[in-house]
């Protein structure tokens, strides 16, 4: 029953336990004990969970952002490295049910602890409510998303490639020439698809700007 310190230290009004010490059971602790149950299930739903609960917050509190920042945005939130840490900087990680002969530690257990977060998430939903989930992730994951629609971004070869490669992991590729002036030209494709040109004094210069000149076609810098 330790969960019950950290639930009632996050005010999660909790109404069965069980919910939450299935979300925290690893599948060494569950086979050692003979347990059918596992955190995997919640697992399972509490990435959808997730999934939505970000893109409603995102959609209904930053009506004038583009669908390309709306996408970028919520792909550096749901990835595991960020819902790892959570799960670290909350304590969430020292609550989980593993067998004797295991070991726990952030820079070996990521995926695990991100796949926690998700599991606590459905724990919460089928306990409480969609309510409770969002207020949870208010307090620890959207709480430091003050002014985003205003945030600087990183530079635009790191951004169009985040957001190029939601959804395809093939890399991009930057085609450069150098003019007769010496002057570089450059043209930006992904999955032999053109997105982008630019110039400018250096290959460096040029391909900043393709990728920029990119972002603008795909609405992500408006």
């Amino acid at each position: 029953m330790k969960i019950k310190k950290f639930l009632i230290k996050n005010k999660i009004n909790f109404k069965d336990i069980s919910y939450y010490e299935e979300a925290l059971m690893h599948q060494s602790f569950s086979f050692e004990n003979k347990i059918k149950k596992n955190y995997q299930r919640l697992e399972f739903l509490g990435d959808s969970i997730l999934n939505f609960l970000v893109s409603d917050f995102l959609f209904v509190n930053y009506p004038k952002m583009t669908e390309g920042k709306m996408s970028i945005i919520k792909s550096n939130l749901v990835k595991g490295e960020n819902l790892s840490k959570i799960t670290f900087d909350i304590g969430l990680y020292k609550y989980i049910k593993i067998a004797n002969n295991q070991n726990i530690n952030l820079k070996n257990n990521s995926k695990l602890f991100s796949d926690i977060f998700e599991s606590i998430l459905s724990a919460i939903y089928l306990d409480i409510g969609l309510w409770a989930v969002r207020k949870f992730l208010l307090q620890n994951l959207f709480k430091n998303l003050k002014n985003l629609d205003k945030m600087e971004f990183k530079n635009p070869k790191t951004l169009l490639q985040e957001y190029l490669q939601i959804e395809s992991r093939e890399n991009i590729e930057y085609v450069t020439t150098k003019n007769e002036d010496g002057t570089f030209y450059t043209e930006v494709f992904h999955e032999k698809n053109k997105f982008g040109i630019g110039s400018g004094q250096t290959k460096k210069e040029a391909e900043i700007n393709a990728a920029k000149n990119a972002l603008n076609t795909l609405e992500i810098n408006k």
